[in-house]
């Protein structure tokens, strides 16, 4: 085994087993009498190898893994949705914590326009349009990419919007690079 996997095993190990134990002062939130939900919580751990360093953090994100697990289920159970949702890496962080992990700022001018309905855009005529379109049978998207913690937001989107336009054109689905932009922009994007 790697060192680092042998320890991360070790810290799920003793934190599991010490939550089971019992609560920590003030984490009352903690059903230990779930098991199911502790087993569903360690098998997040290991298949996104997190690492937690002390108990109360251990129990802290088995809280929130466990409440963005019911919004998860509370929402894929409405038949009315139009989409899913699905445990992924970031299920133990509160909305909070994924906005600045992700950089997401907030427009204010552009949310009170969207609000009051006022905008610059030219409204196209949409009632023959279908309900929804999977793009990705058709060439025209290429694979879900992960810009990671680097700020490349701008990078991804312009060559996903590249990428669209060129197979719109040649019906040719090509790959670009992300990286040739991130290293022009030199930081000052």
């Amino acid at each position: 085994m790697r060192k680092g996997f042998a320890a991360a095993l070790a810290v799920v190990g003793v934190a599991t087993f010490a939550a089971l134990s019992g609560p920590a002062t003030g984490s009352s939130f903690l059903q230990v009498d779930d098991a199911t939900a502790d087993m569903m919580f360690i098998n997040y751990i290991g298949q996104y190898q997190k690492q937690y360093s002390t108990k109360e953090e251990f129990l802290y994100r088995m809280k929130v893994f466990m409440d963005n697990a019911a919004m998860i289920e509370a929402h894929n159970s409405q038949n009315s949705a139009s989409y899913q949702l699905g445990i992924n890496k970031f299920s133990d962080m509160t909305p909070e914590e994924l906005e600045v992990r992700l950089g997401l700022k907030g427009n204010r001018a552009t949310s009170k326009m969207a609000r009051s309905g006022e905008n610059s855009f030219i409204i196209f005529n949409t009632t023959d349009l279908p309900k929804s379109v999977d793009w990705r049978p058709t060439g025209a998207v290429t694979k879900v990419l992960d810009q990671g913690s680097c700020g490349s937001c701008y990078a991804i989107s312009a060559v996903g919007a590249i990428e669209g336009a060129y197979w719109n054109v040649t019906r040719k689905t090509t790959e670009l690079s992300v990286q040739q932009i991130v290293e022009c922009a030199d930081g000052d994007y």
